[in-house]
Order: C-alpha cells, then structure tokens, then sequence
C-alpha cells in the first residue's frame, strides 16, 4: 500500500499567493512561486519542499554510531537523487526573487502561464500594480547563444551530407564488384 509522508515547513515572510511553474510539455523542473510580504514574488525548488528528504544528520559524531546500516544507505541514496537534507525553515536566497529588489504594491494574485519555449514560464503578477516576467526554471536551455557560430553548423552539416553520398557511392561500387567476383 502507498505510504503518505508529511514534513512542516516554515518561511520567515507570511506567503501571499502561491502557483506552480507551468510548460508546455513539462520537461523543465518544477518550481513554486511565492508571492511574499512585502510585495515580492520568490521562486522555490519542488524538492526542497519534498517529503522525501532525509531527516538524518550524519554530520555529528554521536549519531554516527547509533545510525544503522540500512538507514545510511537510504540517507546516501536520497543524497544522490539530489534531495537536501531536513530542515524545517526554508530560507528565500535573494538570487531567488524575481522581483529582485522592487516590491509591488498590493501583490494579491499569481499567474502563470506556459509559453511557446518549453524553458520558460510566463509570470503575472496583479494587485495595485501589474507585473509580467519570463521565468525558467531549468535554464534556457531551448534557446542559442548570442555568439552561436552558424556559418560553422552550416559547414558540418554539408560536410556530413558530402560523406554520407560519397560513403552510399562507394557502397554501391563495392556491391557491384562483390557481385561480379
């Protein structure tokens, strides 16, 4: 039978509103967004909110002894799926707002909303005053680089498609002289 997990969480800023990241296909990673006090909208990974997350600290010394086996295996297994380990107070990094450092007044409602690139997610946030951004959870990663070199992937693919007739041309002749042996 399935087995429900339960963790409490604790924010140092009472949350306004709070809406999950949307993409088209959802390949990009989940995230919610908080709509804070005073004004401000923060962006928090799903897994530092998952149940999941290992409630041993193998960083003192006295628990390492009384630690089993078993259960360390399972702390390291969680460790590597990329799972953090328990705490009970989240901390919002600065890096995290959208907002940056402007506060919206009256921030009562978030939306969101996928856009046509599966990376990002159109924000908007209303109350007295409307704000719009595009976030991406995972990065840009659908999206090329200013500096990308065209002329480069353009001389690759001839070149690939120059070797693959000459390599069909060669198989051909090659057959045929099999064939008259």
């Amino acid at each position: 039978p399935p087995v429900a997990l339960y963790r409490s969480f604790a924010l140092d800023k009472p949350i306004l509103s709070l809406v999950p990241t949307v993409t088209t296909r959802g390949i990009a990673s989940k995230h919610f967004l908080l709509a804070v006090a005073p004004g401000q909208i923060a962006a928090l990974d799903r897994r530092s909110i998952d149940p999941r997350r290992p409630a041993i600290d193998l960083s003192e010394s006295s628990s390492k002894k009384s630690i089993s086996r078993a259960m360390r295996k399972k702390f390291e297994r969680e460790l590597d799926e990329g799972l953090q380990p328990y705490s009970p107070f989240l901390l919002l990094k600065p890096r995290t707002f959208l907002t940056y450092t402007h506060q919206l007044m009256g921030l009562t409602d978030l939306y969101t909303c996928p856009a046509k690139l599966e990376s990002t997610t159109l924000v908007f946030a209303a109350g007295i005053d409307l704000y719009g951004a595009r976030y991406t959870p995972s990065g840009a990663f659908d999206l090329l680089a200013d500096d990308f070199n065209y002329l480069l992937l353009l001389l690759l693919l001839s070149a690939l498609a120059l070797a693959s007739l000459l390599l069909r041309i060669a198989s051909k002749r090659k057959q045929l002289r099999l064939l008259w042996a």
